[in-house]
This record gives structure tokens, sequence and C-alpha cells, in this order.
């Protein structure tokens, strides 16, 4: 094997001492080892040149000495993906000579800022140009026209701007996938991008370009496979009969002025996969075609829209389907076994979910929210055995909750229907679960005793919903306001607020240091707050209010240092709120409807009126004990008497007889009295 050229390993070097290595993944990087037997560095087996350098994922930070990078004469292949880079240094002092051969080139995904160096302008045999998900600025296109070799060119999710020169299109007919989308380009793409006949994919949305797209634009397009328009301000017309010269796999529509009308051309694409025209105005689509399309595609998003369709009887086979915030009606679709993800929510369906349901063993996210539906839950949950989120809240679904759910569970949210009956405790028993909202049922009864004692409900590691889609956000009702909340699934969140709930708080439940919510108000729990409630220190929300809780704010309340709402009022609690700049530091209407509650922000506490409450409280208390025992005894003597007087009377004949002439005897005395003082009476008045 050919050592390594000596050149190339000083550029190496060069490199490595601008780069922040955290890890020693350049550890191998040393004089002492062949730099072809480095990590990441590849060379000819003939010449000893190095060919590859791959650094992807890396964790490298610092800086880019491209200067010392290009002097690779022979480097064909560069990949820094995914690392931590903050800039791209350009030493032209240091450059002899340019590598004339790099073909590829992706720093996408680092933390790049300023402008790209004019330097790559001079790489005419790169094909490959992957600058994605950087803070990078500047008229890069300009730059980039000089090209004509370029196939693949990714500068989305930067701040480029500028327009499209007219050189970019005309000199780069070999380009089969553009993406410019996340930046700020404007001007108008019709003269331009519509010549690139080799494209396959483009995507040119979330920019400020501007103009009319019609079937003009996509004449010479013959070869697109995936277009991306999404969050643009095009004006669309097309010809109602046009038929595209292309077949679409993948195309993206969202946030755009697409309606009222679905276009009819995407109906001619047969081969379409995966749709996404939410929040595109439409309103008006041809109902057969529609659902003809729907079946097709393995992802299908048509949210918040306006579209007034009756689902019932249909079974739908897309594996991910979003037809939430429209205006559907009726019972709800069959679903095929390859379905995976579900969110029907907002919307006007009715009836019960259907049983068959249950038997898409693939489907881990189900959305219900804000319905008409009703009846008793009878789906076997079991058998759903991925299921990761169910939310059906916001419904009229009546019974007793299920009890059956799979271990995989995640996310329950069953607000705001018309449960009742206890909570199940097999739910606390969903190794899973971060997120649990039964608020606004008829549930009653005291919460289970087995409830939280899950030990990866207090580890840091889940396996909730970590590998669903980026975009997907939940739902959470906290302090009664919607708001939308980016999954973290090492947080627990519970809500059983606005219930019946009755009993003591389950000690269990304040040992769980990973709640960032906790929200029991308006049931009927009583008892004191366990001092261990000090060991939530994720708490940021904590609702108790109305409830009948009592007895002393404990001390350990104090290290709730993240707690960010709190709500104590309308409980019987008693003594001085602890001091401590965080609960003090909440407004009296978080204390307000505690009576016997004072200091700081009530009013200023009394210590001798404190002492002798207490001493007042112990008083009641032993009070109460002898007034419960003296009614106690009284109860019994009255009882005990009642039935030896009774009992004699029905045991001895006697004695029964006995007691009745002797009050027959004293009813005729008292009628002879009343009788001789009525006739008296009568006499007086006659005179």
């Amino acid at each position: 094997m050919v050592p390594c050229n000596e050149k190339d390993q000083g550029a190496l070097l060069m490199f490595k001492h601008g780069v922040i290595d955290r890890y020693d993944n350049l550890s191998s990087w040393s004089t002492k080892k062949d730099c072809c037997s480095w990590n990441g560095v590849l060379c000819n087996n003939i010449t000893g040149r190095v060919t590859h350098l791959l650094l992807e994922d890396s964790y490298l930070a610092g800086e880019i000495n491209l200067s010392s990078l290009l002097q690779l004469e022979f480097l064909n292949f560069l990949d820094l993906n995914n690392n931590e880079f903050e800039a791209i240094s350009v030493d032209n002092n240091n450059v002899t000579s340019f590598a004339t051969n790099l073909e590829h080139l992706d720093v996408s995904h680092n933390q790049m800022k300023g402008s790209f160096p004019n330097l790559i302008g001079q790489q005419k045999n790169l094909k490959q140009l992957y600058l994605s998900n950087n803070q990078l600025r500047g008229s890069i296109l300009d730059l980039l026209s000089q090209h004509k070799n370029l196939e693949y060119l990714d500068l989305s999710s930067n701040h480029f701007s500028g327009s499209i020169p007219e050189q970019f299109s005309q000199n780069n007919k070999h380009l089969k996938s553009l993406d410019l989308s996340n930046n700020m380009f404007s001007g108008s793409i019709l003269s331009t991008l519509g010549n690139l006949s080799s494209l396959r994919e483009l995507s040119i949305g979330s920019n400020s370009f501007s103009g009319t797209i019609s079937e003009t634009f996509f004449s010479k397009l013959s070869q697109l496979d995936t277009l991306d328009l999404s969050n643009s301000t095009f004006e669309f017309h097309f010809d109602p009969e046009w038929i595209p010269p292309f077949q679409l796999t993948q195309l993206f529509l969202a946030n755009t002025k697409l309606g009222p009308y679905f276009p009819s051309w995407i109906y001619t694409q047969k081969s379409l996969r995966g749709l996404d025209a939410s929040s595109s105005r439409v309103s008006i689509v041809d109902e057969d075609k529609f659902w003809t399309l729907v079946e097709q595609c393995s992802l299908f998003f048509m949210s918040n829209n306006s579209i007034n369709l009756h689902l019932s009887n249909l079974t739908l086979s897309t594996g991910v389907l979003r037809l939430d915030h429209n205006n559907f009606t009726g019972n709800l679709p069959h679903l095929s076994p390859i379905a995976l993800y579900i969110d029907l929510s907002y919307n006007s369906f009715s009836g019960s979910i259907p049983k068959d349901w249950e038997n898409s063993p693939y489907l881990f996210y189900i959305d219900l929210w804000s319905n008409a539906l009703s009846g008793e839950i009878k789906l076997n949950f079991s058998k759903m055995s991925l299921l990761k989120s169910l939310n059906l809240g916001k419904n009229e679904f009546s019974g007793t909750i299920p009890s059956d759910f799979p271990n995989r569970l995640a996310m329950v949210v069953l607000r705001s229907n018309k449960f009742e009956g206890e909570i199940p405790s097999e739910l606390f028993n969903l190794p899973s679960l971060f997120h649990l909202d039964l608020a606004h049922n008829k549930l009653s009864g005291p919460m289970p005793k087995s409830t939280y004692n899950v030990t990866k409900m207090i580890a840091d590691n889940y396996y909730g919903l970590e590998g669903m889609f980026d975009y997907d956000t939940v739902d959470l009702f906290t302090k009664g306001h919607d708001y939308d909340y980016r999954i973290n699934t090492n947080m627990i969140n519970i809500d059983f607020s606005a219930n019946n709930l009755s009993g003591e708080i389950p000690s269990g439940l304040f040992r769980l240091i990973q709640v960032q919510s906790l929200n029991l108000s308006y049931n009927r729990f009583t008892g004191t707050i366990k001092n261990a409630i000090g060991g939530m220190k994720k708490l940021e929300s904590l609702d108790l209010s109305n409830n009948m809780f009592y007895g002393e704010i404990p001390q350990s309340m104090t290290l709730l240092t993240f707690l960010g709402y709190l709500n104590l009022s309308c409980n019987d609690f008693s003594g001085e709120i602890p001091t401590g700049t965080q609960l003090q530091s909440f407004d009296a209407s978080s204390y307000v409807g505690n009576p016997k509650l004072c200091g700081a922000p009530l009013g200023k506490c009394d210590h001798g009126t404190i002492e002798e409450q207490h001493t007042r409280n112990e008083d009641d208390d032993d009070d109460f004990i002898e007034r419960k025992s003296l009614y106690l005894g009284i109860g019994v003597g009255f009882a005990v008497s009642f039935w030896c007087i009774c009992g004699s009377f029905v045991l001895n004949q006697k004695w029964r007889h006995t007691h009745y002439q002797f009050l027959d005897q004293i009813a005729d005395q008292l009628y002879v009295k009343l009788m001789v003082k009525i006739n008296r009476f009568r006499k007086i008045e006659a005179s």
C-alpha cells in the first residue's frame, strides 16, 4: 500500500488546527500514523493521494479552513455534514494550488454564518453542493452561475437573497435537484427555472418569489418527480383541461393560494404518493376523484381547509392521514390494516369509533379532538400494540375509561367528555406514559393507590413519541387556555381537574421528579400536601384549587424553582406561606379563599394568633373527639333504652295489655277534664 502523500498530510493537519474536537474524533490524526489510516480519510490505493474526507456527525466545531482542504488536489468527496462549525475561513496566502477534482461538497447542518467564499466558484467539476441548514447570506446564485456541471444543489434554510440570474438556468442544464426553500430569494422564476429541463426535484417555497404559475411554467419540466411550492404567494392559474408532462410522486402546496377549487391536474398524477395541501384555501373538490387520490397516497395532508364531505362507509388505506380543521361530517371512515397516523380533529364527525380500527396493528397516532362523537369506547386496545398517542378529547364519549391500553401508549387525552366511574389502575401501569389528561369528565372515587408507582415515569429516559414526525405538536390545556406544546418526552403532565374525585392524594404522586404540570382542581380531594412535593423539582405549573385540602403549605415547596404558575385557592390551608421568593412572588389570587392562610402576598401574620390558632385547632380537635364520644354515647343509650322497653312489650303479653289499659285510663281522664272546662266556658259566655 502506497503511503499517504506528505503534502496531503500537511493540508489535513492545517485543517485540524482550526477544529475544536470535543470528543477526540480526530485523535488518530497524528504524524505517528499514515494519514490514509486516519479517521474519515480515504486514499487512492495506487497514488496514496487523499480522495475522500468523510467527517459527518463527528461533533466538530470551530472553523472550516477551506483553503487548506482545497490544497488536496485529488480530493473528490468532502462531507462535513451535521457538525457544529461556525465559519469558513480562507487564507489565500497559503494556497498554492486548488483542488480541481472536487465533485461533492456537503457542509449542511452546521452553524455557519456570513457569505460563502468565492473560492468555491473555481471548482468547475463540482456536481453536488449541499449548504442547507446554516445561517449563510449573500447572492450565492450569482457565484454558482459560473458552473456548468451542477446536478444537485441544496441551499435551503439559510438567509440567501437576491434573484435568480438568467445565466444560472442557461449554464446549469444538467441540474436534477434544486432546493432553494426557506431563504429570502425574490423576483420572478418564470423565465429561469422553467428552462431546467433535467429537473427531477424542485423546492422553492418559503421565499419572496412573485408572479403567476400556470401550465406554461411546467412545459419543459417533463422529468419532474417532486415539487414543493409551500409557503409561497404565487397566484395559480391552470387550465382545467391541462394534463402535465410529468408524473409526480411528491407534491407540497401547503400555505398557498391554491383554492377554492382543488386543481383538476392533480387528479391526473397516478404516481402521487405524498400530498400536502394544508391551509391552501380549498373548499370545492370532485368527491369521487378526491377519494381515489386519497386512496393512492401513503401520505395525505389537507388540514385547515373548508372541505365539506361525508366519509361514512369509506375505507381509507392511507398510511398517514391529516384531514383536521375541515367540515367533514357523518360517521368516521373505516381504516385498512396499513394505517399509521390518523388526525381527524376539529371536524363534525358523529357516532362512535368503528370497531375495525382495532385491526390496524401499526396505528400509532389517533387524534379525534373536537368532534361530536359519542357512545362507549368498545375498541380492543390490546390489539393496537404500537399505539403511542390517543386524543379523544372534547367529544361526548360516555361509559367507563378502557383498561386495556397497550404498553407503548405515552399520551392519553380524554378531556371534556362524559366518562364516569373510577380511574382504572391499569392506566398507571403504562411504562411510557408521560401525558395524561382526564379533565372535565364525571369521574368519581379516589385515585388508585397504585398511581405513579412506575419507575419509567420517574426515570430520565422515555420511548414515548420521539419517533414521531418533527412537525407534530400536542394540544395542552393549562390555566384554561389552548396552546401548542412541543412534545417533551422527558416531562410528565397530569390533569384530572373538574371531575368528582375524592380522598387523599397518593403519596407516590409527589415523588415524581419529572412532573412538569399537575392539575387536580375542582374535585373533592382532601388531606394535606405531603412534604415530598419538594422533590418535584421540574414542576412548572401546579393547580390544586377548589378542593378540600387543609393544613400548612410545606416548606419544601420553596424548592420548586421552576414553578411559573400556582393556584392553591379555595381550600382550607392554614398558617403562614413559607418564606421564599418563589412562593411569595405569586399574587394573592394564587391563595385566595383560604381564610386561615397569611403571609406575603396576603396580609401579615400575627404569630401569636397563629400559635393561638394552632392551639385552637388542637382544642377544636379535642372538643370534636369529646362531642363525637358524647353523641355516640347518647345514641347508644337511646337505642338500648328504646329496644329494652319496646322489646319487653313485644315479648310479654301481660305487660303489653297492662300498658294499653294505663294509656286508656289517662286518655279518659284527659277527656273528662277537657269537657268540664269547655262547659264552664260556655256558661260564662251565656251569662
